[in-house]
């Protein structure tokens, strides 16, 4: 079967008062069940629509935090064989590693 809504609605006329006419009671009935309807539909659909919204912005600001913590490993790793790198060519026999030596042009 299909989930849904069950409503039931019964029009109470208290004791000594006056009952309106069957028309006008399932009228007033038929309103009355139409506007509850309505009423409870679009109050679950929202809810639905809701949660749906919920779980998806969840998933993708775990995402995002996921790749961002990813880029940043891996920004960190590049940075350090970087300096790696410079320290292996400074600690070179070579005497003029790593320091600045302007090129020609600068020098006229």
């Amino acid at each position: 079967s299909t989930p849904g809504i069950t409503i039931a609605i019964t029009l109470a006329v208290p004791d000594g008062g006056r009952a309106p006419p069957p028309r006008l009671a399932d009228l007033m009935i038929s309103s009355l069940l139409r506007s509850i309807t309505h009423s409870s539909t679009i109050k679950m659909r929202q809810t639905i629509a809701r949660r749906l919204q919920s779980k998806s912005y969840r998933a993708d600001a775990s995402g995002r935090a996921s790749e961002k913590r990813h880029l940043r490993y891996e920004q960190e790793k590049f940075q350090e064989e970087m300096s790696a790198e410079r320290k292996r060519r400074w600690k070179r026999n070579n005497p003029d590693a790593g320091h600045y030596r302007p090129s020609g042009h600068r020098l006229r």
